[in-house]
């Protein structure tokens, strides 16, 4: 099953480019998975991955209520696009990617700044 990489619609034009300008996102899971507040929108949280301001992990409610990951923002800074795979240029995100690819499954890429989780 292929999952996706794409932006959470609650964000506003202008945080929508400046995201996409300064991360790789990597989609974990669907859209459909989580739980919605009363307006439609996902309920999300960001946590730091290594230092601040670098790479971070969404995570959201799930139906059941539990918390779990929704995606990676991995920051430029940290990882290149080479030949079409993601190479971490720091050792937290590489760290990382190897625990995405072992849970998770091949990270691929999509298009522009988007990959996704190829599942096991």
């Amino acid at each position: 099953m292929e999952v996706y990489v794409s932006e959470s619609k609650g964000f506003s034009y202008a945080r929508r480019s400046y995201m996409t300008a300064k991360y790789w996102h990597i989609r974990i899971r669907e859209q459909s998975e989580f739980k919605k507040d009363r307006y439609g929108r996902i309920i999300l949280r960001v946590h730091d991955i290594g230092r601040k301001g670098h790479s971070k992990r969404v995570a959201g409610i799930l139906k059941n209520g539990k918390w779990a990951t929704y995606s990676y923002l991995i920051s430029k800074k940290d990882a290149k696009l080479e030949n079409g795979e993601l190479k971490a240029t720091d050792p937290t995100v590489a760290r990382t990617l190897a625990m995405i690819r072992y849970r998770y499954g091949e990270i691929y890429h999509k298009y522009d700044y988007h990959f996704g989780v190829r599942k096991k």
